[in-house]
C-alpha cells in the first residue's frame, strides 16, 4: 500500500507538472487571430500621428484601398501619400475602437472587422466620425502579418466615394 501510494503521489504530481507547463506554453502562444488584432491595433496607431516607418512595415508591397464593395480607390504607391495629406486636412486626435473582430481564413491569409469612432478637429468641424474598415491580411515569408488590402466600408452610416477626402 505504500508503494502504491507512493506511484499516485508521483503520478499526481506528474499531472501537475505537465499541466503547469501546458498552462506556461499556452500563454506564450499567438494564434493568428491573436496576431492579426495585434496588427489592426498597430495600424491605427501608426496613422495618430502619422508613422511611415510603422506604416511601411504594417502595409504590405502591392497593397490597395478599396471602396466597400472592393473597387480600387488607391494602389500602393498612392495610400501613404494621400494619407499624410488626409491626416494634414482632418487631423486625428484620437481613435475609439468600437469593435474589432479577426479571423484566420487559412495558414497565410487573415481578415479583421474594425468599427471605429474618430476624434477630427479642423476648422469646419470638430467632433467624431464614425467609420468601418475590412482589412486583408496576409504572413509573408518572414513571419509578419501585413495587411494587402484595406477596404473602406461605411464613413458616417454611408458608403465612401472614391476621393471623398480631398
Amino acid at each position: 500500500t505504500r508503494r502504491r501510494d507512493a506511484r499516485l503521489t508521483y503520478a499526481a504530481l506528474g499531472a501537475l507538472l505537465l499541466a503547469g507547463a501546458v498552462f506556461l506554453l499556452a500563454d506564450r502562444v499567438v494564434t493568428s487571430r491573436e496576431a492579426i488584432l495585434a496588427r489592426a491595433e498597430a495600424l491605427l496607431e501608426a496613422t495618430t500621428p502619422v508613422d511611415p516607418a510603422s506604416l511601411d512595415e504594417i502595409i504590405a508591397p502591392g497593397a490597395t484601398l478599396t471602396g466597400a464593395h472592393g473597387q480600387p480607390f488607391l494602389d500602393y504607391d498612392q495610400i501613404r501619400p494621400e494619407l499624410e495629406e488626409a491626416l494634414r486636412r482632418f487631423p486625428i486626435e484620437k481613435h475609439n475602437i468600437r469593435s474589432l473582430a479577426a479571423e484566420s481564413t487559412s495558414d497565410t491569409r487573415g481578415q479583421s472587422r474594425l468599427s471605429l469612432t474618430t476624434l477630427v478637429r479642423t476648422p469646419m468641424y470638430a467632433g467624431p466620425v464614425t467609420s468601418e474598415w475590412g482589412l486583408f491580411w496576409r504572413k509573408e515569408p518572414d513571419g509578419a502579418w501585413r495587411v494587402a488590402e484595406i477596404r473602406w466600408l461605411r464613413i458616417q452610416d454611408q458608403e465612401p466615394a472614391d476621393q471623398m477626402w480631398r
